[in-house]
């Protein structure tokens, strides 16, 4: 074998080490990627959910004070908020980064919205027109309104999940890059130590110790005290065996 490949297998554990650090440093920024995309997802989600909560305590509002000061203009305002949230839920129904529970809990609450708003519009809508004798349009408002009010409490329980997804997500990426950073710094110490011993015994054995022996051996010639009927031991193939077998 010769002395440039004994070389190069020194240096064989360093560019070793460097593609084992070079793997797992692609690795864990693929899997960042990944969780960051998600929550660039749940980020949007969350922000979607804060503007459905506005249109909810708008509408909220507007239908308490239609039903109470029998306003044909605020039961409007009333009715474009509701279709502002039904507008956004239906965005996170479609949202295939939130999941599919997420999603599905966005169809319900858009679902019992729907079916509410048509509900209350008819009922506030008999009310303001002076056509609530008896007072059932105003009972079923009053129901409706908690229905309005339940259907928040979980919009917002779904929008908190969002928002406690992304934070974790966050920690979970940032431990990982400090796992990652440290990994990578013991992993590259452990290389340098590993192949500094190989080369440093590669050339100790096959470059170093045969040089001062034919060093010696020259020596003794150039000095008149060589024997020149001794003979340099031949221990390998490379260019150095090749040369002492000439030299003997």
């Amino acid at each position: 074998m010769k002395t440039t490949t004994k070389i190069y297998l020194g240096i064989a554990p360093l560019v070793a080490g460097y593609l084992m650090t070079y793997g797992v440093n692609t690795y864990m920024s693929i899997d960042n990627e990944g969780r960051l995309d998600s929550s660039r997802e749940a980020v949007k989600g969350a922000l979607v959910g804060k503007d459905i909560l506005v249109e909810f305590d708008t509408m909220l509002k507007f239908y308490q004070e239609a039903v109470i000061m029998e306003d044909e203009e605020m039961l409007g305002t009333a009715q474009g908020a509701s279709s502002h949230a039904l507008d956004g839920l239906r965005k996170l129904a479609k949202n295939d980064g939130l999941g599919k529970t997420r999603q599905t809990q966005s169809k319900r609450i858009a679902s019992s919205l729907r079916e509410t708003k048509a509900l209350y519009d008819a009922a506030v809508q008999k009310i303001v027109d002076g056509e609530d004798d008896e007072g059932t349009a105003m009972q079923q408002a009053s129901d409706l309104n908690k229905r309005l009010q339940n259907s928040r409490e979980q919009l917002v329980l779904m929008t908190d999940a969002m928002a406690t997804t992304v934070e974790n997500d966050l920690n979970d990426i940032i431990s990982g890059g400090r796992a990652n950073r440290n990994f990578s710094t013991i992993l590259f110490v452990i290389i340098i130590i590993v192949s500094f011993v190989v080369l440093s015994w590669i050339i100790s054995k096959f470059i170093s110790a045969p040089l001062v022996d034919m060093v010696e051996r020259i020596k003794d010639i150039a000095q008149g005290e060589g024997d020149l009927t001794q003979r340099i031991q031949v221990n390998s193939q490379d260019e150095f065996g090749e040369l002492a077998s000439w030299f003997n």
